[in-house]
């Protein structure tokens, strides 16, 4: 951080150094945020922490199974590397991943691009803390297939949905 010469605000390491064993900060937290932290730490406990992961565990397989039901290809391909909070998947061919995130989000969903050397060619699916819960999934499931139909690649939305339900199965 010396060698670059860092002048940033937030987060700067060297603030802290002399700070930490005082418990002082060198700044004012987001009151806001350390609510939501609250609050989602209060959720957690009352789901219980092993719940919580078979959740998302069940609801990314669902997601997974929905994914390969309209024929797209799953990044990665083998699932033992997949995360249980993101599903992502290549954009289909001759389609425009901005495109399929208009049309997504016209439906209420946000379907989220990507980037690096992914930018373009990857879309993906958060299903993470509250996002991740059969409905909120449906949702995004059909509306995923809806764009797709609309912009030339036919999927069939009721086993999309049929295989993100029977997926989804802790």
């Amino acid at each position: 951080m010396e060698r670059v010469n860092y002048r940033g605000f937030y987060l700067n390491i060297r603030l802290w150094r002399n700070v930490v064993e005082k418990m002082e900060f060198p700044y004012t937290h987001s009151e806001p945020l350390i609510n939501g932290l609250l609050e989602s730490l209060k959720m957690i406990h009352e789901e219980g922490l092993n719940n919580v992961y078979m959740r998302h565990r069940a609801v990314a397989q669902g997601v997974v199974r929905a994914v390969e039901a309209m024929n797209l290809r799953l990044v990665p391909e083998s699932e033992v590397f997949s995360s249980p909070t993101v599903t992502a998947f290549y954009v289909p061919n001759g389609l425009s991943d901005i495109k399929v995130i208009e049309t997504a989000r016209k439906y209420g969903v946000f379907i989220a691009g990507s980037w690096g050397p992914l930018k373009g060619k990857v879309l993906r699916i958060g299903h993470m803390g509250y996002t991740a819960s059969l409905n909120i999934m449906a949702n995004a499931i059909i509306a995923l297939a809806k764009a797709l139909n609309e912009l030339g690649h036919r999927v069939r939305m009721g086993d999309a949905v049929e295989a993100f339900l029977s997926g989804a199965k802790p």
